[in-house]
């Protein structure tokens, strides 16, 4: 009885084949479809990015950007980082990352950065931060002026002590 059954199954003529095996030739011959490509995960730590900085060398050009990466919950820790983005050459070309600076004196210092400005009609262009010590009650903030020139050279030419916040008085 299991025979019978399965008989119409296999009693395919090659002439029914015919018109499967000429589709599969055809998507064989077609190019492969275009599939997008998956995107980067974003880094979570990045807390803020600030572009402006235009920059040129003989053979490139692009903008500088400011990014500042924060971790930790109660004394939050910030490092900053300054890239310089070339700018791409061709319509298939993505931009890229050709110079990067950290500041280890502030970096490791265990501050909160916060980005006051970034001043790209001056030349060469300005970034303006505030670092805060959170492990004080009243926590000391410091204002720091950095110079951006060429990809890979960034000088903090400027340090000031702000004054600490005057304490609010709260009225019944």
């Amino acid at each position: 009885m299991l025979s019978l059954l399965l008989l119409p199954l296999f009693a395919v003529s090659g002439s029914a084949l015919a018109p499967a095996r000429a589709q599969a030739q055809e998507q064989a011959q077609s190019p492969a479809p275009v599939r997008p490509r998956p995107r980067p995960r974003p880094r979570a730590d990045i807390e803020s990015i600030v572009s402006g900085c235009a920059w040129q060398r003989a053979d490139r050009a692009g903008t500088g950007r400011a990014v500042i990466t924060t971790n930790g919950f109660e004394h939050p820790l910030s490092r900053l980082f300054i890239e310089w983005v070339a700018a791409p050459t061709a319509s298939i070309d993505a931009p890229s990352v050709v110079a990067s600076l950290d500041f280890p004196e502030l970096n490791a210092s265990g501050r909160k950065i916060r980005i006051v400005s970034l001043d790209p009609a001056r030349s060469p262009c300005r970034l303006v931060i505030d670092a805060t010590d959170t492990h004080y009650d009243v926590p000391p903030t410091e204002q720091l002026t950095i110079v951006l020139r060429a990809p890979g050279v960034g000088v903090i030419t400027a340090r000031r002590v702000l004054p600490p916040p005057k304490p609010r008085v709260v009225t019944p």
